[in-house]
């Protein structure tokens, strides 16, 4: 009896040692999942979409997975560049289980919000998935709780980008690409390529591992040479990327980023060597954010975005011009003809001055940014802005186009199926133009 006693003892000793040690880690591994959410949660609240998205498919793969931690992922990759796809999914799992009340500062919220149905339908119109995607602001729209809670103006833009994409892509223009090479292209992302007017110089940045490089190259008889990095020339960690350069290619303008905003720098090529970048005067810089520049051929103007107060909305296009002491005088807005009430920005202009492209979330777009042109003949009053036109532009982001000489080439940079990694830089020949039905004479 006594001995078992004594194993009955011994064995309610052991199940509750056990059972203490389960409880304790399901208790940790509890506070890990915690923990790793509060991380994403951060990224995410800081729209670091990229790193916010790495720990919350961390909790799908240890099956730690919801309506809101779906939203959450499907919003990360529609904001990271050629993965906006992977978002339809996760979004259109959490449209299922909305919450009309849905609190994003509840850490215990499991159910998704309203807009994940505006979302969906950004995913599906990035993805030309167009008629999916007019249904999906169609049930947004009529919810009972949209009403005086949301920009009813961005949802009607979303919707008639859709129809007009119907009509560009009905009426394609004829363009040829040319990938650069693998000279200059790498299996990392090469962007924001720009080129001197001669058509002679080439700037454009690298992601690679642990920075941003800057890569200059030059072409000799024809084809570009091995690019060189000049990172170390302008002083750059990774923090500037080049966004004009000057007719001859010895002036090169660059965008200096920062937490609160960015700025517009120059280098200049003297004696074979970049020099150190210095900021451009208070007349061009301010407070906000200057993200794209553009020098006409004479560099006597320079056009740039900025979303400095005053505007006309968001981000708007302004140009400085040059006084008797080679200053540059005080930017002013170049009208609202050119300027919507949406983003404007990445300007781009002709050798001869008469032609101004940019890209813009505005006028008669297809979704996200589209590349425009306008021109003038004073360099006062601009034209109507048109549409580059269908496989140019498409139903996702479009922009960073770069014109070279009267602007029937260009280069933009693209993620393709023939590129060497991501994002290419690609030389395009355009041999036509988009012409709307009601614009024909």
């Amino acid at each position: 009896m006594q001995k078992l006693a004594y194993s009955n003892l011994l064995s309610r000793v052991l199940l509750i040692a056990f059972l203490s040690a389960f409880t304790s880690y399901n208790y940790s591994q509890t506070g890990k999942l915690k923990e790793t959410y509060q991380e994403g949660n951060g990224f995410f609240k800081d729209e670091d979409y990229k790193e916010a998205i790495y720990y919350f498919l961390q909790l799908e793969q240890k099956g730690f997975i919801n309506p809101n931690i779906q939203f959450k992922i499907g919003t990360c990759y529609l904001n990271v560049p050629g993965e906006e796809s992977k978002a339809i999914p996760y979004l259109e799992e959490a449209v299922k289980h909305i919450n009309y009340k849905y609190s994003a500062k509840d850490p215990l919220e499991k159910q998704a919000p309203l807009h994940s149905l505006f979302f969906l339908g950004n995913a599906y119109r990035i993805d030309n998935q167009l008629e999916k995607a007019l249904e999906s602001y169609d049930k947004f729209t009529n919810s009972p709780y949209y009403d005086g809670v949301y920009n009813l103006n961005i949802v009607e833009n979303e919707i008639k980008s859709c129809e007009r994409a119907k009509i560009i892509q009905d009426a394609p223009v004829e363009v040829v690409w040319h990938n650069v090479g693998d000279q200059l292209n790498t299996a990392s992302s090469e962007i924001n390529p720009t080129i001197s007017g001669n058509g002679n110089v080439m700037a454009y940045l690298t992601s690679l591992k642990f920075y941003d490089a800057i890569y200059v190259t030059r072409k000799l008889d024809g084809k570009w040479q091995a690019p060189e990095n000049i990172n170390p020339q302008v002083l750059s960690d990774g923090e500037f990327y080049p966004t004009a350069l000057s007719y001859d290619g010895t002036q090169l303008y660059l965008i200096k980023r920062s937490l609160t905003n960015s700025d517009i720098y120059l280098s200049e090529l003297k004696d074979g060597k970049w020099s150190v970048a210095k900021a451009l005067n208070g007349n061009v810089n301010s407070s906000k954010s200057e993200t794209y520049a553009a020098i006409s051929a004479d560099n006597k103007t320079l056009y740039f975005s900025s979303n400095r107060n005053g505007g006309k909305g968001g981000f708007d296009i302004y140009k400085s011009v040059k006084d008797k002491t080679d200053e540059w005088t005080k930017a002013e807005n170049i009208g609202k003809i050119v300027n919507s009430q949406y983003d404007d920005v990445s300007p781009s202009i002709t050798s001869d001055g008469k032609t101004l492209y940019f890209s813009s979330k505005g006028h008669y777009n297809m979704g996200g940014f589209d590349i425009f042109y306008s021109s003038t003949v004073d360099g006062e009053k601009w034209s109507i802005p048109v549409n580059l036109g269908y496989p140019i532009n498409t139903t996702n982001d479009n922009s960073g186009f770069q014109v070279i000489g009267d602007g029937k080439n260009g280069l933009i940079s693209r993620i393709a199926s023939d590129g060497y990694g991501k994002a290419d830089v690609y030389e395009i020949e355009i041999k036509s133009q988009f012409v709307r039905k009601d614009d024909k004479k």
